[in-house]
């Protein structure tokens, strides 16, 4: 593609992107020595043109290490059409907010409520410059706000409202309940303490990891319910969640100050001192290395963990025998089961450690290496693929031994969409991007034997493999990004299926999150997507011959009983959940729901389930146990 910046011409190739959504994808290119990020609209028009050139026509004092905000205009090849925009490069290894609020991901990058405190308080900083240059962010949200170590970053700034422009979009879970079912594109609807509504929501979500207006309620069933009634998480009625975190984690002053916004509907700046005050408070606790507020006599976090009493071998209510399976020292972050040998690694005090428990019964315990925060695994028999933090390099690790020894080094390709490397193992093989080539391989004598199973797009592909031994012929499915479009394919046994008719997203519409999952028969495709500020969920199934046999409308997530993607147990048509109502059955042609309650209070949401030995594996935060159902 060639487009025209300050009458340059640039050339811009696929490799160069660094980015894809809905409405547009972005490269990263240099312009007079220069980083810079550059963004092309997918389809541009000229009302966004206006609004861009009105942006650049102010010298706005913005800090272009926090914010990546307009610098020039992008024409087409002929330098007439305004077709993008060009911004400061914010560089790599930064992340959706979004990661804060989900507990597996905090597992993992080793985030701590110290840090998410903190990183409030650098976007507190940039959010009050934002608005002292008369601009509102209106469309404030998790997902275009970024963190990167204890900085927050700010992104699609070509969407705030500012000179009598609006912002034409409302993310529904951040949005305040005042603009609710108002058309945002007419005119400007947003204020600043608008903004600071949004930064509560996500405060609150990333601390607790739970949304102000989560949890179950009996009768207003949706989240944007409760928010018009001002019922909150904390509210009379409403069941907390089992997977968020403990309100003590707050102190008083900054639980009072949510309970002003999302229970008595108070707006205006978020109180800086507050945050400020909490964020001086917290300690680390000896024992788990949460950290909580000083005014708690004890951990919550340890507190509630003393609370979780596992029951041994032994027949537990109606219809359901519970067994504890597998329990670590720490925080379970990697799981792979093969056949009936189960294998995690968790984090134990800064300690990667390996746990593995055959079919007989026996468990082995062995110490890997120190803590690496954002750390990938995939496992190959004895061999543990390691993928660095913002790197695409894979380390294969020998851990049959006494102490992991590495062997070999590879890389792959990174996918856009996450911006991280994409890799898979099945029981036998290793996969990985080379050249445009899906390669699959295996080691014979500490050499990667590998070979061609299809040709992919570089830096464009996502992928999942069937795990199950499959011998010369793997079964792998995936899709390319190719501007805001995904193209699916599959290889299933070694044959090829191109073009699959998974339902199309709309113009406009973004993917969000996806999960592929296979069964003897077919695959399971699921997606998370937004458009105009909601989140929808699309699903397709295809059958081992590549067709699609049933593909669902596109429905709101709020309106499904069980939004959820991962962790999930799949047999053909047929997905498990875990709830805190207990292990819940789909049925995922038609939508109904059979709930297994003597399950009840063995299961909670976030947990994640595996099918093994006529039961389920039930793996939680710290703790596998297993599930028979009579």
């Amino acid at each position: 593609m060639i487009v025209v910046v300050n009458g340059q011409k640039l050339t811009l190739s696929s490799s160069d992107g660094i980015g894809s959504g809905g409405e547009a994808k972005v490269f990263k290119s240099t312009i007079g020595g220069q980083n810079l990020a550059i963004k092309i609209y997918h389809k541009p028009d000229m009302k966004r043109a206006k609004k861009l050139q009105a942006f650049l026509s102010h010298n706005r004092q913005l800090p272009a290490d926090r914010i990546a905000h307009p610098l020039h205009l992008v024409y087409d090849g002929k330098g007439q059409s305004i077709i993008g925009l060009t911004m400061p490069f914010l560089g790599t290894g930064f992340q959706e907010l979004a990661g804060l609020s989900n507990k597996k991901f905090r597992a993992k990058y080793l985030v701590s409520n110290r840090d998410v405190a903190l990183t409030f308080l650098d976007g507190w900083n940039t959010v009050d410059q934002i608005h002292s240059n008369g601009a509102v962010i209106g469309d404030f949200n998790d997902l275009n706000a970024l963190f990167r170590g204890r900085e927050m970053l700010f992104i699609d700034v070509d969407s705030w409202q500012f000179d009598g422009f609006p912002c034409p979009v409302g993310t529904e879970q951040f949005l305040v309940p005042e603009l609710y079912n108002q058309d945002l594109s007419v005119k400007p609807a947003f204020k600043p303490e608008y903004d600071w509504y949004s930064f509560a929501v996500m405060l609150f979500k990333s601390l607790l990891c739970v949304h102000p207006y989560g949890g179950t309620h009996k009768q207003h069933t949706q989240l944007v319910t409760r928010a018009v009634n001002r019922i909150s998480v904390f509210a009379d009625g409403v069941t907390y969640p089992t997977i968020a975190l403990s309100p003590d984690l707050l102190d008083d002053s900054l639980g009072e100050t949510f309970e002003q916004i999302f229970a008595k509907g108070k707006r205006g700046r978020f109180p800086k001192d507050v945050l400020e005050m909490y964020a001086k408070s917290l300690i680390e606790c000896k024992q788990c290395g949460s950290f909580y507020p000083n005014s708690r006599k004890e951990c919550p976090v340890c507190h509630e963990h003393t609370l979780v009493v596992i029951m041994r071998p032994s027949t537990v209510g109606k219809g359901v025998a519970v067994v504890e399976f597998l329990r670590v020292n720490g925080t379970i972050i990697y799981t792979r089961l093969v056949g009936n040998t189960l294998n995690v690694i968790a984090n134990e005090k800064g300690q990667l450690v390996l746990y593995s428990r055959t079919k007989s019964g026996a468990t082995s315990r062995k110490e890997l290496f120190n803590e690496i925060a954002g750390v990938n695994f995939e496992l190959l028999n004895d061999v543990l693929v390691v993928n660095l933090p913002k790197s695409s390099e894979l380390i294969l690790v020998d851990i049959s031994g006494d102490k992991p020894k590495a062997i070999t080094k590879s890389e792959t390709s990174i996918y856009i969409g996450t911006r991280r490397a994409i890799y898979r193992t099945s029981n036998e093989h290793l996969f990985r991007i080379v050249g445009g080539n899906l390669m699959y391989g295996q080691l014979h004598n500490g050499m990667l034997i590998e070979r061609p199973l299809r040709q992919v797009m570089n830096n464009h592909t996502w992928f999942n493999v069937r795990q199950e031994a499959t011998g010369d012929k793997p079964t792998v499915c995936g899709f390319f990004q190719v501007m805001d479009k995904q193209l699916f394919w599959l290889v299933w046994d070694g044959r090829n299926y191109d073009n699959l008719s998974v339902s199309d997203m709309e113009q406009g519409e973004s993917l969000l999150d996806i999960t592929i999952k296979f069964s003897s028969q077919g695959v399971l495709i699921r997606r998370v997507t937004q458009f105009q500020g909601k989140s929808f969920v699309r699903t397709d199934m295809v059958d081992d011959h590549g067709n699609v046999v049933f593909s669902s409308p596109r429905t709101n997530q709020e309106d499904l009983p069980l939004p959820g993607l991962h962790g999930r147990a799949y047999t053909t048509g047929k997905l498990l959940h875990a709830t805190d109502e207990g292990v819940m059955q789909e049925e995922v042609s038609t939508g109904s729901i059979k709930n297994f309650e003597a399950t009840k209070g063995h299961v909670s949401e976030g947990d994640a389930l595996y099918p093994h030995q006529g039961g389920l594996l039930v793996v939680k935060d710290r703790v596998v146990t297993h599930i028979t159902l009579s």
